[in-house]
């Protein structure tokens, strides 16, 4: 079968309003694809390939994005929010009453609603936007404030167990030249995250939603660069703000990609996030929130040669080097962080 008639069938099992015309593809990654489906009406579509890895239970994950993006759009209804269609993501069950079409290949799609108008921002290309990002963040925070935790799904087991990704590290510089060099730099930082973690493990920190991939390109901004929602819900999980908060710094703060932090980016972002969140924070996130801006880089660097090691990636290594690189200069700062969060 041709891609298009391909792509068709599937959307066809969607209960959406418009007959199929084209579809295109926008993005394309080892996780999946999303294509733009144009259809004889005015409204377009997006349709997203998921290719489940294990751990993750994609019915999983597809069910917490729904229940999430349920009690945002539910909010904004009772708070009388006007065009709410623009500010969350609008999805498509099946005929068959599913939130997903599942392919004879295992792979699962998901149809949403596109959002016309609008733009994303792969980085803060200036502290006006990093501003705006942390906003975005924050008010993220303010809308699932309410939301029962108890709902949502154990989707990705372990993704977030510092515990966990450190003895697997510790496995992998065993077997391993490269990641024994690299998490050795990784250990000065051991001692440090080891008290956040007694903290989190006392129930210190409230349970939150938690966006898990939280980055700049995860707001969509209208042509006045003003956000309007937060996208990609798709790994939201029970956490803690400091693991979004953490992932934001990493990709806002991070000058055109290099391996450095912007301190300038980070009082923009952390002003717009407190301007949205500040009065949300317990005494002890407050507290600990600046732990998160080394938590997440080391966190991800230590998944990073994980990958390395147990999927034979090579780019992995590369990556976790400039997470490493950016995880040493963001520490030389944790004095200015701290006091930039202090002042909200």
């Amino acid at each position: 079968m041709m891609e298009r008639d391909r792509l068709q069938k599937i959307y066809d099992a969607f209960a959406a309003s418009g007959k199929f015309v084209s579809a295109t593809l926008l993005e394309s990654g080892c996780t999946g694809d999303t294509f733009r489906v144009v259809a004889d009406e005015e409204a377009e579509y997006l349709l997203r390939r998921i290719r489940p890895r294990v751990p993750a239970d994609v019915p999983g994950m597809i069910y917490n994005k729904e229940m999430v993006s349920g009690h945002i759009r539910n909010k904004l209804i009772r708070q009388n929010i006007r065009d709410i269609t623009r500010k969350y993501v609008t999805h498509f069950h099946t005929y068959r009453q599913r939130p997903y079409y599942k392919d004879h290949e295992g792979d699962y799609w998901t149809l949403t609603l596109r959002i016309k108008g609008v733009k994303r921002h792969e980085r803060a290309p200036s502290p006006e936007i990093a501003r705006e990002i942390g906003a975005a963040l924050g008010e993220f925070k303010q809308r699932t404030r309410d939301f029962d935790q108890c709902l949502l799904r154990d989707s990705l087991p372990g993704y977030l167990s510092l515990p966990a990704w450190q003895a697997r590290s510790r496995e992998a510089a065993r077997e391993d030249e490269t990641c024994r060099e690299l998490a050795g730099q990784l250990r000065p930082l051991e001692e440090e995250l080891a008290g956040w973690q007694r903290l989190a493990d006392e129930g210190a920190f409230p349970a939150r939603v938690t966006h898990n991939a939280f980055e700049a390109n995860s707001v969509l901004f209208d042509w006045h660069d003003k956000p309007l929602c937060v996208l990609d819900l798709y790994m939201v999980t029970p956490g803690f703000l400091h693991h979004d908060f953490g992932d934001a710094v990493r990709s806002v703060c991070r000058p055109g990609g290099e391996a450095r932090f912007d301190a300038t980016l980070f009082e923009a972002f952390a002003g717009g996030f407190a301007r949205k969140a500040g009065r949300l924070l317990s005494r002890k996130e407050r507290e600990t929130l600046h732990v998160s801006c080394v938590l997440m880089p080391y966190l991800q660097a230590t998944r990073l040669l994980v990958e390395f090691l147990e999927n034979k990636r090579p780019d992995a290594a590369c990556r976790a080097r400039d997470e490493i690189a950016f995880l040493r200069d963001v520490s030389r700062q944790r004095d200015f962080t701290r006091n930039c969060i202090d002042s909200f």
